[in-house]
C-alpha cells in the first residue's frame, strides 16, 4: 500500500545562493558601480557592464549587490566628511574669535561674530549645540563663564558703538551699544 502524500519525502527546495561579500562584486557588477558612484545613471551603468538597464536597477536596488556597496560608499563619504568638518570646526571659533576682537571690524560684524558663537555654543535663540546632548551643570557653567568673558572683553575694546561701517546707510549715528547687542 503507498504512503499517503503527507508522509512522502520531498527534498527542501534549493537554498538561494548567499550574497556576495562585501566588497567582492562580478566584473559586470563592479562596472556598474563604479559609474553609480560617480553619479552615473542606471542606463549609463547598464551600458558600462553591458546588461540590461533591469538587469542594472535591479543590482543597484537597496537589497543588491550594488546596492548594498552603494549605501556602504556613501556611509563612508558622509562619515568622512563630518570628520573634516568637525576638524575644521576649531579655525572656525578661531575667526569668529578674531572678528569678536577685531578693533576694525564693524560694531556689526563683531556683534554677528559674538551671536554666532553663542549661538553654537547653545546660548542663542536658534542654537543647535556641538555639545554633548546632556551636558553636566559644571558643563554649561563653564562654557557659559567662558563666552560671556569672551563677549566683555570684546566689549571693552569697543571704544563706540558708533563705529558701524560707514557704508551702511541705515547705521543709527546714536545707536546704544546695549541695543546694538540685543538688536
Amino acid at each position: 500500500m503507498p504512503l499517503p502524500e503527507a508522509l512522502t519525502y520531498a527534498p527542501p527546495p534549493p537554498a538561494p545562493p548567499p550574497p556576495a561579500p562585501v566588497g567582492l562584486l562580478p566584473l559586470p557588477e563592479l562596472r556598474a558601480f563604479e559609474v553609480l558612484a560617480e553619479g552615473g545613471t542606471v542606463a549609463e551603468a547598464a551600458a558600462a557592464a553591458g546588461v540590461h538597464r533591469n538587469t542594472a536597477a535591479r543590482w543597484a536596488a537597496p537589497g543588491g549587490r550594488v546596492g548594498r556597496e552603494l549605501l556602504l560608499l556613501r556611509a563612508e563619504q558622509a562619515a568622512g566628511a563630518r570628520a573634516r568638518l568637525v576638524a575644521l570646526s576649531g579655525l572656525a571659533v578661531e575667526v569668529l574669535a578674531e572678528v569678536m576682537a577685531d578693533p576694525e571690524a564693524s560694531a556689526a560684524a563683531r556683534v554677528r561674530a559674538a551671536v554666532a558663537v553663542l549661538d553654537r555654543a547653545g546660548l542663542g535663540p536658534c542654537s543647535e549645540p556641538l555639545a554633548p546632548p546632556e551636558p553636566t551643570p559644571g558643563d554649561v557653567a563653564a562654557r557659559l563663564a567662558a563666552v560671556l568673558a569672551r563677549c566683555a572683553d570684546v566689549l571693552r575694546a569697543v571704544p563706540d558703538a558708533t563705529d558701524a561701517d560707514p557704508e551702511d546707510e541705515d547705521a543709527d549715528e546714536d545707536a546704544d551699544p546695549e541695543d546694538v547687542i540685543q538688536g
